[in-house]
């Protein structure tokens, strides 16, 4: 039973441990997935993906799209594919814009081993590197499809476009569709191998179809397609290269073939079955590679095989254009400088070399083909060259039929053509175009946009027989049109140029009215009449002209359009203007004192008219000009201010400055008097003492004097100081003649009383008016148990003070003391038990107080004087210091000692 029960267990456990696995394993499949390279660095497995700062792998075995959110701006991260499963890796590119500066690093990198299906998206994707932009490490695949474009640039001497690195042969790469525009750095090759890769076996390139066009660079070697360039004589090979279909135009750099090899490498093997071929050759030492093949500088021979499609090759200098072992054989077209001769014998189609060309076995040509000028096209004796349906042959030059034409399409022709009497068919004689067969072409206005005017050849309506293309037809002057005869048109000949006129438009210049002019400023002015968004760029100035009597007019003066796009023409209507013949750098503010002497005594405002201004770095105050209608200068004292002046209409500022002295402050007066004599104090710490009248009469002062003394009548002055500014201070001077004082006296009245001693004894003392008068009081034996109150006849009690005297102040009247609660002592002992459940105690330094219910606990020193004072309902400890104490509580007095 128990191993049962595991056994189910176990069964379980499986069971949902494989429908984990199956939902992990359907998320990580997918159909396709999309990121954004502006999140990081991607890289690529056959088992997922991981981008960015992560550690760990994403599961993910699906198809991979791309993007790039910010592709106007080009990112450093690059797409790294380590490992691919069966049937490789899908990925589409969505408009990525990668640029690596970093040397070695590639954009996109493919490991040996995988194998990469790389679809162009609807949107441009641009690389850029100083390594290959897509590396194709060897034992690697990479195939190109989609409907997209690719733009790879290389930056510097090393990796090819597609291909290898540099010393790194390439894999294998086949274009099946899409565009590809390829600039070689001119080390590397646009397709193919790395700079100075020297292995036999460099890599297999196939095209199939799309567009594929290399640039070569006038240095480094490389072939377009095929071999790289190299500084030591030891690699450029150009391994297996094969064409089926599309277009390739492909130029080598330097010393490279346009197709094969490098400046030192062999070109390979070559097969060409299709497609239209555009091959060139390097131009440096013009000694440089074939456009097909032979690479540069002693490189053994290609093999080279051409059974179909259109090609052009075209070695420079000296180098054929098929440069190798060629076997040509089918139905090609070609046309080259130049060709190797050693399988002249089996050659097949139709071939150009130079300016000979000769159909060589039967051959049907199934698209147009042009017999060019100065070139005999030689149809010999025992063959057949048939015309296609709807195929167009045109001769410019001689067509040398010593065999049979067959004519099913048309012949255009204006060369010569041996034995035409006997050709069947539609035959169409050329007409040279010339310039007199185009009509002259009306002036035209400026508007902004391209001018397209209508083109009209005599006794030409056709538009089938040329088309025209326009140029420098946007701005004034000039335009050009290039007509050129139609492929399949009557015309033949160079395309011709006719030009027209394109005439500036009008601009309306209209002054600023109201403008205030100083000499030698512009005149401000407004333009209408520009076309769609244009800003006219006007060069030059309005003019002012002196009329006499103080008349001046504005005149059109040196003002142009510098793109030759608008003719000014000025519009004075309304407009008016004030001159001032004054330089502005001469304006200046007026500062008028307020105050004296130069001085300012409220704050200083600096402005003038037409101009802006702004205090700079005067006396550490400010230092960023601020600049407003005017500022205000509001510190106390002299200094010398540095400040802009900005004009308001051209913004050119004039440095200035100004030595300003400024007093707000009033000066200080203050006087000292006796009687009928008096002292004056003054002072002015800015702009100094001027003045100081008493009554209105001035008062001579010695130089650096501060005080003035003298004597006057009785009665209310003015004293009056002025500052320099011009500021007063004005105080009242009062002065009354001595009066000897009026002395009065009251009577302080001490009681008798009787088991008491005063410090005075008892009866009438004399206090003069507002002194205080005091005593203390003894309390005789007997009586030392009895709390003493002090009152006046004023109604106050008074107390004691810590040293047991009773204060009466400010004596103003005739006063009676009286002293009550003076009692004999009804026990004598020092601690005594209170009546009924009241009690107080003394215990070494405590005094201990019981009460049944609240009262009030008053403790007296001896002399009387209330010590503390407290509340008490039932037990309360006091702790006080050694002496003998009065306690009163309710209505009995306690005396005790506390040791």
């Amino acid at each position: 039973m128990k191993t049962n029960n595991i056994q189910t267990i176990r069964k379980a456990m499986a069971l949902l441990f494989a429908i984990a696995f199956f939902h992990a394993s359907a998320g990580a499949q997918g159909t396709n997935k999309q990121l954004d390279i502006n999140d990081g660095c991607i890289t690529i497995t056959d088992q997922g993906y991981k981008q960015g700062d992560d550690i760990d792998i994403t599961p993910y075995t699906g198809a991979y799209t791309i993007i790039q959110t910010d592709a106007d701006n080009s990112t450093s991260d690059s797409i790294q594919i380590l490992s691919s499963p069966a049937g490789g890796t899908d990925i589409t590119l969505e408009g990525v814009n990668i640029k690596i500066e970093e040397e070695r690093l590639s954009p996109i990198s493919l490991s040996a081993g995988t194998t990469v299906n790389l679809t162009l998206g609807n949107k441009e994707n641009k690389l850029i590197s100083d390594a290959p932009g897509v590396r194709v490490r060897p034992g690697a695949t990479l195939t190109v499809k989609g409907n997209g474009k690719l733009n790879i640039k290389g930056l510097s001497n090393g990796g090819a476009c597609i291909g290898g690195d540099r010393d790194e042969t390439c894999g294998k790469v086949t274009v099946e569709s899409g565009t590809l525009l390829l600039q070689s750095n001119g080390y590397g090759a646009g397709i193919g191998v790395g700079n100075g890769a020297n292995a036999k076996n460099a890599g297999e390139i196939t095209i199939n179809g799309g567009y594929v066009e290399v640039k070569g660079y006038d240095i480094g070697g490389a072939a377009g397609i095929g071999g790289g360039g190299n500084g030591s004589n030891n690699g450029g090979y150009g391994g297996t290269i094969t064409i089926n279909g599309g277009t390739v135009i492909a130029e080598g750099s330097g010393e490279g073939a346009g197709i094969g090899g490098g400046n030192a490498g062999d070109g390979g093997i070559i097969t060409i079955t299709g497609g239209k071929v555009v091959a060139t050759g390097g131009e440096f030492y013009s000694s440089a590679g074939s456009g097909i093949g032979f690479g540069g500088r002693g490189g053994s021979t290609a093999t080279i095989t051409i059974t179909g499609g259109v090609v052009t090759a075209t070695g420079k200098g000296s180098m054929k254009g098929i440069n190798g072992t060629a076997t040509i054989t089918g139905d090609p077209v070609i046309f080259a400088n130049s060709i190797d001769q050693t399988n002249k014998n089996a050659w097949e189609g139709i071939i150009v070399e130079g300016n000979t060309g000769q159909v060589y076995g039967d051959q049907t040509l199934t698209s147009n083909f042009k017999i060019g000028k100065d070139t005999t096209l030689t149809i010999p004796a025992g063959t057949t060259l048939t015309l296609n349906t709807g195929v167009y042959l045109t001769n410019i030059g001689t067509l040398k039929n010593d065999g049979t034409l067959t004519n099913a399409g048309t012949i255009r022709t204006a060369g010569t053509i041996s034995e035409r009497d006997k050709l069947t068919g539609t035959i169409i004689d050329l007409v040279l175009l010339e310039n007199n067969m185009v009509e002259a072409i009306d002036d035209q206005t400026y508007t902004g946009s391209v001018i397209e005017p209508a083109i009209t050849l005599n006794s030409y309506t056709e538009i089938t027989d040329y088309t025209f293309a326009y140029s420098d037809n946007t701005n004034a002057g000039t335009g050009k049109v290039t007509v050129t005869p139609s492929e399949l048109g009557a015309l033949y000949g160079d395309p011709v140029e006719v030009t027209f006129n394109i005439n500036p438009a009008g601009l309306t210049v209209t002054p600023k009215s109201g403008q205030v002019l100083y000499r030698g400023e512009p005149v401000l002015y407004d333009y209408t009449g520009a076309i769609g968004g244009d800003t006219p760029s006007l060069t030059g100035a309005l003019a002012l002209t002196d009329g006499g009597s103080g008349t001046w007019t504005i005149e059109m003066g040196t003002l142009a359009s510098d793109d030759n796009n608008y003719t000014p023409v000025l519009n004075l209507a309304g407009v008016t203007f004030t001159y001032i013949d004054q330089d502005p750098a001469s304006v200046d503010v007026t500062l008028t004192p307020d105050g004296n002497d130069g001085w300012h005594k409220s704050e200083i405002t600096f402005k003038a008219d037409n101009f802006e201004a702004a205090l700079t770095g005067s006396s550490d105050l400010k230092s960023t000009p601020a600049y407003g209608e005017s500022f205000v200068w509001d510190t106390d004292g002299s200094y010398t201010l540095t400040y802009n002046l900005r004009r308001t209409t051209t913004q050119v500022v004039y440095g200035k400055t100004a030595n300003v002295k400024l007093d707000k402050t009033a000066p200080i007066l203050t006087a000292q008097v006796n009687n009928l004599a008096y002292t004056l104090t003054f002072s002015d710490a800015t702009s100094g003492v001027k003045t100081l009248k008493v009554d209105g009469d001035v008062i001579p002062l010695v130089p650096g004097a501060t005080t003035y003394s003298s004597t006057g009548s009785s009665g209310t002055h003015t004293a009056v100081v002025t500052d320099v500014a011009g500021n007063q201070t004005s105080i009242p001077l009062v002065l009354r003649a001595y009066v000897p004082p009026v002395t009065t006296y009251y009577t302080v009245t001490l009681p008798s009383v009787k088991g008491v001693t005063l410090s005075k004894r008892p009866g009438d003392y004399t206090v003069e008016e507002g002194y205080n008068f005091t005593f203390t009081l003894t309390l005789d034996a007997g009586y030392d148990l009895s709390v003493p109150k002090v009152t006046t006849s004023r109604g106050e009690t008074l107390e004691a003070d810590a040293n047991g005297r009773y204060r009466i102040s400010n004596v103003e009247e005739d006063i009676t003391v009286s002293i009550t609660g003076i009692v004999l002592n009804e026990d004598p002992t020092a601690n005594a038990e209170i009546e009924g459940d009241i009690w107080v105690r003394a215990a070494g330094s405590t005094l201990y107080i019981y009460t049944p219910k609240e009262e009030r606990v008053s403790v007296y020193t001896l002399t009387g004087y209330l010590l503390k004072q407290q509340r008490v309902t039932g037990s309360a400890e006091i702790g006080m210091p050694a002496g003998l104490y009065m306690v009163r509580v309710a209505d009995k007095v306690y005396k005790v000692v506390i040791r």
